[in-house]
């Protein structure tokens, strides 16, 4: 996490320094095309990518397993914790258990040398949050990164190549749906934080 926030930081500095101090299109020539800002921004989408992956087993086991085998010091240090004094009896358990279901819980029900154990939690699939995000900003910066390539390809082919015509004006319409799939697209697609308002 420490490398990802250092790269952002450093990626806000470099886009600070091409929007505030170069004009448009020395920003353009000196500090957003070139190598090393890119190469920021592929080391970013890569740490995205990482992060997300290793933390993944972590957060799916939280969303399939309920954590049934606690102590009362660890529930103490619980934000949403309720203990309830029951008079003891299964029956009593399977009634709180039911209402428990009823109201959304996921429970689980365990027969403890010391006595019974009913565990519940609900919005356990908001530990995926982080890596649904992750995934969507990766997904901008590939959507970015295609529309480059297709610029950069149409760029050389015209002034290169000397392409011109049809070929050239289908590129540059190829070029632009990408554009308007990476702004308007990926906040239909892929509605999360991280998306342009």
């Amino acid at each position: 996490m420490r490398v990802g926030i250092a790269l952002l930081l450093l990626l806000t500095g470099m886009s600070i320094y091409g929007a505030t101090f170069l004009e448009h299109r020395e920003a353009l020539n000196k500090v957003y095309s070139s190598w090393w800002f890119t190469g920021t921004l592929a080391l970013t989408g890569i740490n995205l990518i990482v992060c997300s992956l290793n933390r993944l087993p972590h957060l799916w086991k939280n969303v399939t397993h309920l954590h049934d085998k606690v102590d009362y010091s660890d529930l103490n240090t619980l934000k949403n914790t309720s203990l309830i004094a029951a008079d003891g009896s299964e029956e009593t358990f399977k009634k709180l258990e039911k209402y428990l279901r009823k109201k959304g819980f996921r429970t689980s029900f365990a027969s403890r040398n010391s006595g019974l154990l009913l565990s519940a939690d609900k919005g356990r699939f908001g530990h995926l949050g982080s890596v649904i995000t992750h995934v969507s900003l990766v997904l901008i910066l590939i959507a970015g990164l295609i529309t480059w390539f297709i610029y950069a390809v149409y760029l050389h082919g015209r002034f290169i190549r000397g392409w011109a015509g049809r070929r050239s004006a289908w590129f540059a319409v190829f070029g632009f749906v990408a554009v308007l799939f990476t702004y308007i697209g990926v906040n239909i697609l892929l509605p999360g934080l991280h998306r342009y308002r």
